[in-house]
């Protein structure tokens, strides 16, 4: 059934990429990227590599590097729209604190978001707004899909546009609250009666808040040529996982920095 419903959103959106008239670049770029294996955690993937570089924006659907948004519905200062992104997988035995413990599965977080804009539209340069998004965790263990719970993020979005000489620059800040259902705390930072040893005690999540989350990204442009930076800051000091055997640190960071060589389709 949730193979079904996955697929149908799938299509659907496929369908709308089609039928829409919109603006679509490819290319292909060198990435770095340094990110925890889960909030909390000590240890950190770490990527170095090339990647195709797809963007499609249309006036429903803007798809990109990290996300993919669709427009729902719009009124004035209000949007709702939806958008999907992902955790990465972790071999727990490739973490010191999650060594002997089940697996860490692909997670693809999906839903709509409501937002209203004090500061321009959802299509400005510049703008200010505050969102309220609902998102739902799925697993993905090679053809199986596991329900990993639900996230609530309110949160505030600042974008601004400049141009210097013959660049194009775009600045994003954005401060979000992330609440999470028992499910999906569990996920990540229970520790079961079996998986109790002398240094990982037995810790069962409740739900609440996750995590204090605050993002910076800046990117530039010049001609067929995109160059992106991204900085987050996570926060548990106030989570209510705080005190799991799992969360290693408190606070933490992820960055990322990436090239791109992009050629205009249409």
């Amino acid at each position: 059934m949730k193979t079904k419903l996955l697929g149908c959103i799938v299509l659907a959106l496929v369908s709308g990429i089609s039928q829409a008239k919109g603006r679509l670049d490819i290319g292909v770029g060198l990435g770095y990227t340094q990110i925890p294996h889960y909030i909390g955690a000590a240890q950190k993937h770490q990527y170095l590599i090339p990647y195709p570089y797809v963007y499609y924006k249309s006036d429903k659907i803007e798809f990109n590097r990290n996300a993919l948004n669709a427009s729902l519905w719009q009124h004035e200062n209000w949007l709702v729209d939806w958008s999907a992104s992902g955790n990465l997988a972790l071999d727990s035995d490739d973490n010191q604190l999650r060594k002997g413990m089940d697996d860490l599965a692909w997670v693809l977080e999906f839903g709509p978001a409501l937002r209203y804009f004090w500061l321009g539209d959802n299509e400005s340069d510049n703008s200010f707004s505050a969102i309220l998004a609902i998102r739902h965790g799925i697993g993905f263990d090679k053809l199986d899909l596991e329900h990993v719970g639900f996230l609530l993020e309110p949160g505030l979005r600042y974008q601004a546009h400049y141009q210097l000489s013959n660049w194009q620059l775009k600045l994003t800040a954005s401060w979000q609250l992330v609440y999470a259902d028992q499910n999906y705390n569990s996920y990540y930072y229970s520790v079961g009666a079996d998986q109790v040893t002398e240094n990982r005690s037995f810790y069962q999540a409740d739900s609440g808040l996750n995590s204090q989350r605050l993002s910076l990204g800046l990117t530039a442009s010049q001609g067929d040529w995109w160059y992106g930076a991204f900085l987050r800051y996570n926060d548990l000091t106030a989570s209510s996982v705080k005190d799991s055997p799992l969360v290693a640190k408190k606070r933490d960071w992820m960055l990322g920095m990436a090239i791109t060589r992009i050629f205009k389709v249409f």
